[in-house]
């Protein structure tokens, strides 16, 4: 982030690590302890700025990041890919009940994979760039859209040391 700025948020800090990954942050120095409430206040914060909430991939949380499309090498990423939903391992993906929608064009201007568009006059959304990342919903004041199940869902693995020996397998 240095000699970056941010086109979401101006805060500085807006990753929140759990268990040993909290440990270790905090004796490093590169962390502190935060209350629950603190914690809930600020994924609200990140949740009104458009960032996309991405937790650690386990069941057991490991980490919370708060990411922008152009500071995330993660969303970078996602969003260069031709069909990012295919890469995100997501079990959602945001419909949009058209009736309800107003076409204002908060959902698309705040989608970080550019997969909302409101030329149809509502919303409509390309499933193949839909990572279920939630950000249009929390955008939609007209409560238009929310997201849905997939019919393939994803289980995370269990832990995070699960998850590198999957990774480790898929090499």
């Amino acid at each position: 982030m240095l000699g970056h700025t941010c086109e979401r948020t101006a805060r500085e800090v807006s990753c929140m690590a759990f268990l040993d990954w909290a440990d270790q942050a905090i004796e490093q120095g590169v962390g502190r302890r935060v209350s629950r409430e603190e914690a809930l206040l600020e994924l609200a914060t990140s949740q009104r700025e458009g960032l996309v909430l991405m937790p650690s991939n386990s069941k057991e949380a490991q980490f919370v990041c708060s990411c922008c499309p152009d500071c995330c090498g993660v969303l970078t990423g996602l969003r260069r890919s031709e069909r990012p939903a295919d890469r995100a391992r997501s079990s959602y993906r945001a419909i949009v009940d058209e009736q309800a929608c107003i076409a204002c064009g908060s959902c698309s201007e705040m989608c970080p994979m550019g997969a909302i568009s409101t030329d149809a006059g509502f919303a409509t959304v390309n499933n193949d760039r839909c990572i279920g990342c939630g950000v249009c919903v929390a955008q939609c004041e007209p409560n238009a859209i929310s997201l849905e199940r997939k019919p393939r869902t994803v289980e995370p693995p269990d832990t995070m040391d699960d998850l590198y020996e999957l990774y480790d397998t898929m090499r």
